[in-house]
């Protein structure tokens, strides 16, 4: 029995939480980071289960199961589970049906984690369920079985469990397996729907009387007697909860089905601990062993943010991941994480470093940050300029030492040496083809060749091509509607062009030394996230690893979801879909949006109506055309284009709602207005300004000349400028004291004075929305807070007061995107009259990742 202020290793003991039959468990504190910890020590007889236990901890991570932090001689340091049990919870009566549905879920999809590792919990029950803040966490995994064929952890062949939430089979002492844990959810739901505990698992039918028939369908099936006749997967007893939640609550069982999830979907499990003893078992196998079977499950980064549209890349050996991301609101870094740790660490150097990429020994990494190409040794040390390079799309880097990156989304392929000198162009636009941009580069093994996809207006000329960098030729290999990476041959398998097609991964049999394409291309991975309008499916692999890692479906799809002022979710606009930068008419009636084609990819301009979720089509330029406005009386709609290709382009205004009615640039062009700070953001009430930008603010007249001036200019990113109702006041953000934060200044039609400036946000701040009547400004904070300030007396010195904090924006997925970050300026939520609000959410929670291991074993 540890004291209090006793010491293992940098923890300090605080008191006891409980023991059980495994061990005991601690409340500590961690003296290097200051964070509380609960700290697992097993009894002596189960110490020869510890290694297994901490191998396994270690590579998992989990929204709904804790995380293994550290590992000690005889201990584990796991995540501190605050809150109640669900047992404690439940002795205050039943919950809300609402709440035992989320709950529900999230257990569900927790065994399911497991159960994709092979983890068998055997003992859920509500007192090996914590309620947090945040949601559940299932605890307790001390009676967990690992399903290997050849290896089953448990103490002995005897009955184990919680009788009173033993399956049938388990109380008979038989072979227990994922539809032993469905039983026992199925109770669990029982009680938190009821607050009575059912006597199911002692054969009594159970009295589902009174519960919504929907409902009680679920849990009746989940304790059928036999394995066989229940839900044979915890990811369907999820998609049907979720169902039931989103159905009416007292109707009646309807024939329409819950939504398809993606079929072979896996997923990893995490650990925590809480008042309960814990202990977990699964062996993670080394990614350098001799190959083996095929496995599947979740990377989850719940500290770290990736950023928007990225995902982690793998080591060529699969041994890392790397990506570029932040946490807890600090700066932008390359990240690196282990494949078998949960944890990830910035790499000292690379603040503000973005499109990460490997060297293809595995020992570099090579970024752009600061307007230069960098590379870091994965050893140590500081990063090493390669050359002066703004911006790259995506990169390559080939045996030879040269690197063929894309620098930008409209443009050739170019090469440079890891070495450094300057960057030089290897491939050509064909026009003829309407191609506008060649893309996601790959080198071949012998690092001369390479393969590229090339994007076109017309999408049916999209293609697959291969080039060398000793030739100016370049040679079509077939036509793609994705990313192409090639896998080496591996454990027997032939070489492959890895690609989307269809709604799966599929492989395409290919020689590399003869550039021939073999056989027929077979489906290999099911339902991938895939944008049509970046030709790009999410996908990432390691060459010589075996590893895939990849974004479920529907990850980067958006829903656009009323709230009221309380953050109480009221409804959504429309169904899922690629919706963006979502802008509500002057009554209300429409929303405008950017959207993709799913079939040229190229965005336009939408709008949907918010009463009865019709959209219609605004735009149909093969160009892109984003950040609609409206004008003040709602006829007409001014956007922005890439129509002029590498012209400098204004903003275009459309002049009705009619598809087919005129469309002209709003301003002349000006060598000052680049392209890209041409998005309009605004459109003042009196009709007569255009604001206009998205690192510097401009303003244009919306009729005359219309000659744009720069408002404010300076050497710190600006954006989201919208003029006040009445016309005094400009409202904007700005990264002038290092974070954005949000300002109001006076306007009179001229370049801004240094006279007047008042900051509104103090803690972090973006996407200034003013309300209709011009009496509140609302903001949107660095953490994904809503606040509003009241500007009634906005002109009166000292009259500002602080802000006022709403709501978390979309708690259960957050939105689409984050904050400026030095990109092109987006908003994702609008207003008008500060009672509800229209905010563009993800369809799905972030920051969660598929990966494959040992894929190419598995590979047809």
């Amino acid at each position: 029995m540890l004291t209090p202020d006793a010491q293992l290793g940098p923890y300090r003991i605080e008191t006891a939480l409980g023991a059980g039959g495994m061990g005991q468990v601690y409340r500590a504190r961690d003296t290097r980071l200051g964070r509380p910890v609960a700290i697992k020590i097993l009894a002596e007889e189960f110490s020869h289960r510890f290694e297994l236990e901490a191998r396994a901890i270690s590579g998992l991570n989990h929204p709904h199961i804790c995380t293994l932090y550290d590992v000690g001689p005889g201990y584990l340091v796991m995540e501190l589970v605050e809150g109640e049990t669900l047992a404690a919870r439940l002795q205050k009566g039943r919950l809300p049906l609402e709440l035992a549905l989320r709950y529900g879920a999230q257990m569900a999809d927790a065994l399911a984690a497991a159960h994709a590792s092979g983890i068998i919990h055997r003992d859920l029950k509500p007192g090996n369920i914590m309620v947090t803040k945040s949601g559940v966490k299932v605890l307790d995994f001390g009676l967990a079985k690992i399903t290997q064929a050849d290896e089953t952890v448990t103490a002995s062949h005897a009955i184990q469990g919680t009788p009173a939430y033993m399956a049938p089979e388990q109380l008979a002492g038989k072979q227990c397996d994922a539809r032993t844990d469905i039983f026992a959810l199925g109770l669990v739901l029982y009680e938190m729907a009821t607050g009575k505990r059912s006597r199911a698992a002692q054969g009594e039918s159970v009295a589902l009387d009174g519960l919504p028939d929907r409902f009680a369908h679920v849990v009746e099936r989940c304790l059928e007697r036999e394995p066989e006749n229940r839900w044979q997967s915890s990811l369907d007893v999820k998609a049907e909860l979720e169902w039931v939640a989103k159905s009416p609550a007292s109707g009646k069982s309807q024939s329409p089905k819950p939504p398809a999830r993606w079929t072979w979907a896996a997923a990893g499990a995490g650990f925590c601990a809480g008042l309960f003893v814990l202990g977990m078992a699964i062996l993670i196998r080394n990614p350098a062993s001799p190959p083996g079977h095929p496995a599947r499950f979740i990377l989850s980064f719940d500290r770290e943010t990736i950023e928007p549209f990225t995902m982690p890349v793998p080591s060529p050996d699969g041994r890392y991941f790397v990506f570029s991301g932040s946490a807890d609101q600090g700066p932008v870094s390359i990240w690196l994480r282990p494949l078998n740790s949960v944890e990830a660490r910035p790499l000292p150097g690379t603040e503000g470093g973005s499109s990460p990429f490997w060297s293809p020994d595995g020992r570099w990494i090579g970024f752009v940050a600061d307007g230069k190409l960098k590379k870091i040794d994965l050893s140590g040390g500081s990063p090493q300029t390669i050359a002066q390079l703004p911006a790259i799309e995506r990169a390559a880097w080939g045996a030879k030492g040269d690197i063929i990156y894309q620098p930008g989304n409209r443009t050739p392929l170019f090469r440079i040496h890891e070495s450094g000198g300057s960057g030089h162009q290897v491939s050509k636009l064909d026009r003829s083809r309407t191609e506008n941009s060649h893309r996601s580069p790959f080198f071949l093994p012998d690092g001369r060749r390479f393969l590229f996809t090339a994007r076109c207006a017309e999408r049916e000329n999209n293609a697959l091509y291969i080039g060398s960098l000793d030739s100016s030729a370049v040679r079509r290999l077939m036509p793609v509607q994705s990313n192409v990476q090639y896998i080496p041959p591996r454990n027997g398998s032939p070489g492959a062009l890895l690609y989307y097609r269809d709604s799966a991964l599929v492989a395409q049999p290919f020689d590399a030394d003869s550039e021939k394409l073999i056989g027929d291309a077979v489906p290999t991975i099911e339902s991938v996230a895939y944008s049509p309008a970046a030709a790009l499916a999410s996908f990432e692999v390691s060459t010589a690893g075996g590893i895939v890692i990849l974004s479920p479906p529907g990850d980067g799809q958006t829903r656009l979801t009323w709230f009221a002022r309380n953050g109480e979710e009221i409804g959504a606009v429309g169904p899922r879909g690629d919706f963006g930068q979502p802008r509500l008419s002057p009554n209300g009636d429409r929303i405008a949006f950017m959207r993709p084609d799913e079939q040229t990819g190229n965005r336009d301009v939408w709008y949907i109506e918010t009463a009865r979720g019709v959209t219609a089509r605004l735009t149909t330029h093969q160009a892109n055309d984003a950040f609609p406005v409206w004008s003040p009386d709602g006829r007409q709609l001014v956007f922005g284009s890439d129509r002029g290709g590498g012209a400098v382009v204004p903003p275009y205004i459309k002049k009705s709602m009619d598809p087919g009615s005129a469309e002209s640039p709003l301003a002349p062009s000006t060598d000052e207005l680049s392209v890209a700070n041409s998005a309009p953001y605004d459109w003042s009430q009196d009709g007569k300004w255009v604001s206009i930008g998205s690192f510097d603010i401009w303003v244009a007249g919306a009729s005359g000349d219309r000659k744009p001036f720069p408002f404010l200019a300076t050497p710190f990113n600006e954006g989201g400028a919208r003029f006040s109702p009445d016309g005094k006041w400009i409202a904007y953000a700005s990264d002038e004291t290092g974070r954005f934060e949000v300002y109001v200044r006076p306007f009179a039609g001229v370049p801004a004075t240094g006279e007047g400036k008042i900051q509104i946000s103090s803690s972090g701040g973006d996407y200034p929305v003013w309300r209709a009547d011009g009496q509140e400004l609302f903001y949107m904070s660095g953490d994904l807070d809503l606040y509003a300030v009241s500007t009634g007396d906005l002109g009166r010195p000292g009259a500002v007061p602080a802000p006022s904090r709403l709501f978390r924006v979309c708690p259960e997925t957050a939105p689409q995107g984050l904050p400026l970050r030095n990109q092109p300026y987006n908003y994702h939520y609008d207003t008008r009259d500060g009672r509800r609000f229209v905010i563009r959410c993800r369809a799905e929670p972030p920051g969660r990742f598929v990966v494959l291991m040992n894929w190419a074993a598995g590979r047809q």
